[in-house]
């Protein structure tokens, strides 16, 4: 694995964001969501709404870091989260964890988490959410994370019913644990 740095987002990342967004949405998703939804997915408009999100971090209280390659000084991956949606009744939510599927199982995952977690302890986030379909080949990286707790319930993305996972995070106990498995 090429070596990087996490970083927080900043304007001018949206294009690569954006890239690493669809990407890795067609390649874990493949034959999950909807062909017809992943085919819509186009890098201007995604780049666009990257742009919109950015500009609002401040107002939303987002926080986002990027996975950027020491190589050749591109985004590899990204992580994404904020005030967790009222009806959670939890502090925080990690909207979104995401990397080329070449840089999967690298230890990437763990940073961008490590890092986010650290960010919400900074603002006295107690616990934090994670969602992840039922299906995600990946989902075996967060149940090593070891949530407190794990409910089940349905999404649908373009006309199909989704099995999804809310699991919820002491946001302590998942920056150790992040930063435990960096190491092992």
């Amino acid at each position: 694995m090429e070596s990087y740095e996490i970083r927080p987002m900043k304007p001018g990342d949206e294009k690569e964001i954006a890239k690493v967004h669809i990407d890795s949405w067609k390649t874990t998703y493949k034959g999950i969501i909807p062909a017809s939804y992943l085919d819509a997915l186009h890098l201007e408009e995604r780049t666009d709404w990257w742009k919109r999100l950015i500009k609002e971090f401040p107002l939303a209280q987002n926080i986002g870091r990027v996975a950027v390659s020491m190589k050749d000084n591109r985004i590899i991956g990204f992580a994404l989260g904020g005030p967790a949606p009222k009806e959670e009744e939890t502090d925080g939510e990690l909207f979104a964890l995401y990397l080329y599927e070449e840089c999967q199982k690298q230890g990437v995952g763990k940073r961008l988490v490590s890092s986010m977690s650290e960010a919400f302890l900074e603002r006295n986030w107690k616990e934090l959410i994670i969602r992840a379909l039922v299906d995600n080949p990946n989902m075996p990286f967060y149940e090593k994370l070891e949530p407190k707790s794990i409910r089940r319930h349905t999404i649908t993305i373009d006309g199909k019913d989704l099995g999804e996972w809310t699991m919820l995070f002491s946001t302590e106990d998942l920056y150790h644990s992040s930063r435990m498995k960096q190491r092992g």
